[in-house]
C-alpha cells in the first residue's frame, strides 16, 4: 500500500439560513410518470459555482440526518466551457442537515464508488489518478491518501466487510479473446494481502458484504450450467464465507422482455433479512430498485417483494439504503436534462405481507417514485455513487 503525503484541498460552502429553514419550503409537485431520457455527456456552465439549494425533508414524520459522500462533476478542470465527465470527478460530502459541502478530494483526476468505512473515520474509493482504476482510502481527519491496489487491471464497486478489516472489489481485465472479464477480491487492510473471490469462467461483479458478515451477495453474468440446465442473463448470488458455497437466488432472465435482477444491496441495519435488487427494465421506467424480504427458513432462501422505486438512474450511479429501510438516496436525472441530482425519498415500511413466487416479476408491490422525493444537490451538477453514513 502506497501513502500519497499531499493532503486534498477541503473546500466548505454552506448554504443560506433562508434555504435551510424548514417553513419557508414548499412541497414537491408530483411529476408525470413519462420515462426518464438518457443523460447525456456534456452538462453547461452554470452562471455562478454556487452550491445548489438543499431542501430539507421536513413534510415526513422523521427527519433524514447523517452525512453523504459522492462523486461529481463541479469544476471545469480542461477549461473548454462545459463539466463533463474528460473534466474528471470529485468525491464530496454532504452534511444532510446544515447543507454544509465539504470537497474531499481534489480536482484533476476522476474519482467514484465512494464508501464509509463502518466507523465513519475513511472513505475507499476508485480513483485513475495513478494511471489506472486502483483502490484508495482516504482518512476524513487528516486528509491522509492511501493507494491499496497498484495493477494493470481496473479496480470498481468497493465494499467494507461490518467489521471494517477488509474490503471487496471487482477487479476486471482482458481475456486472451479481446472481452472483458471480472471476478471479485477481498483486500485485507492490516497486511494489504488480496485474495481472489470468485473464479472464472463467469464474469462476476457488483459484490455488496451483509451485515452480519457471512455472505457477499453479488452478480454473475451467464451463462452458468447447472447439471440439467444453462441459465443466461444476469443472476444473483450469496456466497457462504465460511464454507465458499454459492448461492443461486435469482433465475437470469425473465419474461417478458428479458428482464433482469441484478446490483444486490443490503440495508445496513438489518440481519440480512432484506436485500434490494435492481431491475431492468424497470415498472414504467428504465430501471427500478426493489426491496425483498428474505425468508431463510427455506434453502436457497426465498425472496418475497415489498416495494418498488422508480425513476432512479440505476447502475453504474448506484443509490443507497438511509436509516435503515426508512429512506432511499439515489441519482435521479434533472429536469433540464444535463444534470443528475441525489434525491431521498421517504419510505412507508408498512410493507405487505410477504408472497413467494417463484418468479420474482410477477410479485406484486407498491411502487414509489424518486420524483416525489426530496432534492438534496439541486440541478445544476451531476452526481453519482451517494453512500450515507448516521
Amino acid at each position: 500500500m502506497t501513502r500519497i503525503s499531499d493532503d486534498p484541498p477541503e473546500i466548505t460552502l454552506t448554504v443560506p439560513a433562508k434555504i435551510a429553514t424548514p417553513s419557508k419550503l414548499a412541497e414537491p409537485t408530483a411529476p408525470s410518470l413519462t420515462e426518464t431520457p438518457t443523460l447525456p455527456l456534456v452538462s453547461p456552465l452554470p452562471d455562478a459555482p454556487t452550491v445548489p439549494p438543499f431542501h430539507m425533508p421536513t413534510a415526513t414524520p422523521e427527519i433524514l440526518t447523517g452525512e453523504l459522500v459522492f462523486s461529481s462533476w463541479r469544476e471545469d478542470v480542461n477549461k473548454d466551457g462545459h463539466i463533463d465527465g474528460y473534466d474528471g470527478a470529485q468525491l464530496y460530502i454532504l452534511n444532510i442537515v446544515s447543507g454544509e459541502l465539504k470537497q474531499l478530494t481534489d480536482a484533476g483526476y476522476y474519482d467514484s464508488s465512494p464508501v464509509w468505512s463502518p466507523d465513519g473515520e475513511s472513505v475507499a474509493f476508485i480513483s485513475d489518478r495513478g494511471g489506472n482504476d486502483d483502490l484508495y482510502v482516504i482518512d476524513i481527519g487528516s486528509g491522509e491518501l492511501t493507494r491499496l491496489t497498484d495493477s494493470s487491471e481496473r479496480e470498481s464497486s468497493p465494499t467494507w466487510s461490518p467489521d471494517g478489516t477488509r474490503i471487496v472489489f471487482q477487479r476486471t481485465w482482458t481475456a486472451k479473446h479481446g472481452e472483458w472479464e471480472s471476478g471479485l477480491f477481498v483486500l485485507t487492510m492490516s497486511d494489504g494481502i488480496i485474495e481472489q473471490l470468485t473464479n472464472q469462467p463467469n464474469n462476476d461483479s457488483a459484490p455488496a458484504w451483509s451485515p452480519q458478515g457471512q455472505y457477499i451477495a453479488f452478480t454473475r453474468e451467464g451463462p452458468v450450467i447447472e447439471e440439467d440446465r444453462t441459465l443466461y442473463g444476469s443472476m444473483v448470488y450469496l456466497k457462504k464465507l465460511d464454507t465458499g458455497e454459492e448461492i443461486r437466488i435469482t433465475e437470469g432472465i425473465y419474461e417478458p422482455g428479458n428482464t433482469r435482477l441484478t446490483e444486490p444491496k443490503w440495508p445496513s441495519c438489518t440481519e440480512n433479512d432484506y436485500l434490494s435488487l435492481e431491475q431492468v427494465p424497470g415498472e414504467h421506467s428504465p430501471a427500478t430498485i426493489f426491496l425483498f424480504k428474505l425468508d431463510w427458513e427455506s434453502s436457497p432462501p426465498r425472496l418475497s417483494k415489498l416495494v418498488g422505486i422508480n425513476e432512479v438512474l440505476g447502475a453504474p450511479d448506484s443509490y443507497v439504503w438511509a436509516d435503515c429501510i426508512n429512506w432511499l438516496i439515489s441519482p435521479r436525472l434533472g429536469p433540464s436534462g444535463y444534470s443528475a441530482s441525489l434525491a431521498a425519498l421517504r419510505l412507508d415500511t408498512r410493507f405487505p405481507r410477504a408472497q413467494y413466487i417463484d418468479d420474482l416479476t410477477k410479485q406484486n408491490s407498491p411502487i414509489l417514485s424518486l420524483d416525489n422525493g426530496w432534492s438534496l444537490t439541486g440541478d445544476v451538477y451531476s452526481e453519482s455513487w451517494p453512500d450515507w453514513k448516521p
